[in-house]
């Protein structure tokens, strides 16, 4: 398991809610593949600690902290058919077709030059993993959040695998923080194992381990990087 880096630029803003883990995206890619996530979860290539993978938050890079509201148009569907009483009851059952409408949404999407994740994993299937993805965050779907393909950078870097993904210290030869501080959501026990002071940080109940979705996988007590 090598510590690395990914970088690259956005084309367009992203709309981002949570935290955008890595082992998040790499998860829903590999699921793609084999159709189930559970089984995508099990694949990712990441390392781990506590059921935790060494995939960070997503990092903004020259984050401006200004968000913009934007408008996305999707199409609703009826998922329910109106059936005529007086036909049914002559024995001639009939639906009329489901009706669509557009609706308009207003999200909240960040202005930023690109984005970066810090990991400890097998680096040659990160990177073909990676190199597809197209888009990250929300309404990919309508065009926000798209990678400039260009600019996608993976690369190696001498850092301490048991650490590199979770937390920055110091030490650190990239991102480096005065102080121990988590890269995403952290339980508070593994946190302060890794150095941290809890009451230095964010506390929040989160999810911290995959599958992110599933509500028997309980929120727990943890510590959450800074934004």
């Amino acid at each position: 398991m090598q510590p690395f880096i990914v970088t690259f630029r956005f084309a367009t803003m992203p709309i981002l809610r949570g935290a955008c883990t890595l082992d998040a995206v790499l998860g829903g890619e590999i699921a793609r593949g084999v159709g189930a996530l559970e089984t995508a979860i099990r694949m990712t290539p990441l390392a781990g600690t506590d059921g935790v993978s060494h995939g960070s938050s997503l990092i903004l890079l020259d984050d401006t902290g200004v968000a913009r509201t934007v408008p996305v148009v999707r199409k609703s569907r009826s998922a329910f058919y109106d059936i005529d009483p007086d036909r049914v009851s002559r024995g001639r059952r009939r639906a009329d077709r489901p009706w669509a409408k557009n609706l308009l949404n207003r999200y909240e999407a960040r202005v930023c030059e690109g984005g970066a994740w810090l990991g400890t994993g097998r680096i040659d299937e990160v990177r073909e993993l990676l190199y597809p993805v197209i888009g990250i965050g929300k309404r990919r779907q309508s065009g926000w959040g798209m990678i400039d393909p260009e600019s996608l950078v993976l690369e190696p870097v001498d850092a301490d695998p048991n650490t590199w993904g979770l937390v920055s210290g110091p030490d650190d030869p990239d991102f480096a923080t005065d102080r121990v501080t988590p890269r995403r959501p952290l339980p508070i026990e593994t946190f302060r194992r890794l150095g941290g002071d809890p009451l230095d940080e964010v506390i929040a109940v989160e999810r911290v381990r995959q599958p992110y979705y599933d509500p028997a996988n309980p929120p727990i007590p943890a510590v959450l990087p800074w934004t």
